[in-house]
């Protein structure tokens, strides 16, 4: 199964962690930076979110 997006990263928020959440206001904005496959986002109060990047390019492309 493949999960896709209309280009941006996919994010994943520990229910936790949800009340720290800015969304599209920064936090967002800040996941769209992560360059890498997976990049964590450190949100207030120590909680963390992870960000998942596109699948990254096979060898050879």
């Amino acid at each position: 199964m493949w999960l896709e997006t209309e280009g941006g990263p996919f994010i994943v928020v520990p229910r936790a962690a949800l009340p720290h959440w800015s969304g599209p206001e920064g936090d967002y904005d800040r996941a769209c930076e992560v360059i890498d496959f997976v990049g964590v986002l450190e949100l207030p109060d120590g909680a963390e979110a992870l960000a998942l990047g596109d699948e990254p390019l096979s060898e050879g492309h």
